[in-house]
């Protein structure tokens, strides 16, 4: 039987990007069901995030924060770092550009008590900032309007975790190679939602060329990683 008293670190990657990290953070501590940890992995080059969390208490709501700083981390590795800081039982992701619904934890929390599972992925919406054509552009033509299957917004078991950590050497993809791997490679107890969304990310840029070099940049760094017939 399952223990319905879960301990779970919420994990966030930062590189810059201040302003979307305060939303993504505030979200997490906002939860109707709050986390024991929040665990900030940041690999910035201003202080802007550092200042924000160390100027603040280490304990905020019941919360514990936690902040580590490492230079030139990609996700992946800044995610395996996170977990190797925490404290908790159970892990859940999130990025600095991404931001929960309210009933995220308590919903997915849930899902994994009534059905043992030891994988609940996250589910993200993607949506362009109000006005901006170029932004609605870009959205039309990748995620379209439907939530996706994502890493941030994941929780799942930490000693299943440890198992199974994230590609440390490549600037994108590795998300969908580690979910991929997860779910091709190994028998996982998984859920992944379908009907409603409990993250999302409104920060595609309303700028061509921004997202011309974004897609590009993602494109060279996934080609190294077989991903490509997954998407």
């Amino acid at each position: 039987m399952l223990n319905t008293n879960l301990t779970i670190s919420v994990i966030i990657p930062s590189f810059e990007n201040f302003n979307s990290f305060k939303r993504s953070f505030q979200s997490v501590l906002d939860q109707s069901l709050r986390p024991n940890e929040i665990i900030i992995s940041d690999s910035s080059k201003t202080n802007d995030i550092k200042n924000f969390i160390n100027n603040g208490s280490s304990l905020i709501n019941g919360i514990s924060i936690i902040y580590i700083h490492k230079n030139n981390m990609f996700p992946g590795k800044a995610r395996n770092i996170g977990v190797e800081k925490s404290n908790c039982d159970w892990i859940a992701f999130l990025d600095s550009k991404t931001y929960a619904k309210s009933n995220w934890l308590s919903s997915y929390k849930e899902l994994i008590v009534e059905n043992n599972y030891d994988v609940v992925f996250g589910s993200t919406k993607f949506i362009s900032k109000k006005d901006k054509k170029i932004s609605k552009l870009f959205l039309y033509s990748t995620f379209g309007n439907k939530s996706h299957c994502t890493v941030p917004g994941t929780l799942m078991s930490k000693l299943f975790f440890k198992q199974n950590k994230f590609l440390e050497n490549v600037r994108s993809g590795e998300d969908i190679f580690w979910r991929q791997m997860l779910i091709d490679n190994f028998l996982i107890n998984h859920f992944i939602p379908k009907k409603n969304y409990y993250t999302i990310y409104d920060q595609i840029s309303n700028k061509i060329n921004s997202n011309l070099y974004k897609h590009f940049t993602y494109s060279i760094h996934s080609s190294t990683i077989s991903i490509k017939n997954k998407i």
